[in-house]
């Protein structure tokens, strides 16, 4: 069954990024936002077919939105406010998103333990 759920999660993840990649050609916008797509797409989708079992917490969905409001917002900065007026292209953009998944992973457990109360307190011997 988890083979299942990892490649319904892929075919939907690249069902969003291909009609998102669409929409984006359609309205005109320049080819630096197919690599923020890109570099938004991936790491997130990697998160959620990592954490099959955590599917049915509120808090899981609850730390990822939140961290993808975070990733929207710095994206947003890099790409349209800080003016990089490059695509850097994917082969580029690779070891970014590669990095970023990994603390994806681990910030979105932690989010998910604490919003649900499962966080052991640290405690000093």
């Amino acid at each position: 069954m988890k083979n299942a759920k990892e490649n319904l999660s892929l075919v939907v993840a690249l069902a969003v990024m291909l009609c998102v990649l669409m929409f984006a050609d359609h309205n005109g916008l320049p080819h630096k936002w197919h690599t923020a797509i890109f570099g938004t797409v991936l790491p997130f989708w990697v998160a959620v077919a990592r954490c099959p079992l955590r599917w049915g917490r509120w808090s899981f969905w609850a730390s990822l939105a939140i961290c993808l409001f975070v990733h929207l917002l710095a994206i947003s900065t890099l790409f349209h406010h800080l003016g990089l007026g490059f695509a850097p292209g994917w082969g580029l953009w690779v070891p970014v998103a590669f990095a970023e998944t990994f603390a994806l992973i681990a910030i979105v457990r932690r989010m998910d333990n604490k919003l649900s109360g499962r966080h052991r307190p640290l405690t000093v011997s």
